[in-house]
């Protein structure tokens, strides 16, 4: 039925396809297959078809990589208010990966991902107020947006919380939250966190 639809022209057909191409779901994968169905959505004007070509050019899945024909796809998703493409759009100005690097537009793109509870551009948002990355330290303004997007499990905010929780920096120092904290991150898969757990806590926290 997949088929048929993509013989129909149906971009909502194309995406479904081209997805089961990439991870080869009910197809043997395909990833160049895969890239030019989400490149047929595209051209039709489908949000999440152009997505996930920018997902294919960013990774060079299915294709030769290519980070300005990555951003333009993010942008063009961002404007059409996809969350997932708005936090893409400020990650790329954030480290200039297909266009000049510009921190001020990648903060003002994270913080609207962010304001639409997406975690990753939570975590991000909170690690600029951490690390001052283009804006000054802020330990209270990166709390806010860490806890948030620990709260939608988010490994890296859970890690990066967790870091405040070990050093004390904006919060008391809290060994056992830090733990936890770290924990749930490698948990979840996280190297950094994984690191952690193995030189701290060998014996694994529940």
């Amino acid at each position: 039925w997949l088929n048929k639809g993509v013989s129909l022209g149906v971009a909502d057909c194309q995406t479904s396809l081209g997805i089961a191409y990439i991870h080869g779901d009910m197809v043997e994968a395909d990833h160049e297959k895969g890239h030019n169905l989400f490149h047929l959505a595209s051209l039709q004007g489908d949000t999440w078809g152009t997505y996930l070509l920018g997902l294919t050019y960013e990774n060079g899945d299915g294709t030769a990589k290519d980070l300005v024909q990555a951003f333009n796809c993010y942008k063009t998703v961002a404007e059409k208010g996809l969350t997932k493409g708005v936090f893409k759009l400020g990650m790329a100005y954030i480290w200039g990966e297909g266009v000049a690097q510009d921190i001020p537009a990648g903060a003002k793109w994270l913080k609207k991902a962010a304001n639409e509870d997406n975690a990753d551009a939570q975590a991000y948002l909170g690690m600029l107020f951490v690390y001052g990355h283009g804006v000054e330290e802020n330990f209270n303004i990166a709390l806010h947006w860490l806890r948030k997007a620990a709260k939608q499990d988010s490994p890296i905010g859970l890690r990066e919380l967790a870091y405040l929780y070990e050093s004390g920096s904006g919060v008391e120092i809290d060994l056992s939250e830090a733990t936890r904290l770290m924990g749930r991150a490698a948990s979840l898969g996280d190297s950094k966190a994984q690191d952690w757990i193995e030189k701290n806590c060998p014996e694994k926290p529940a």
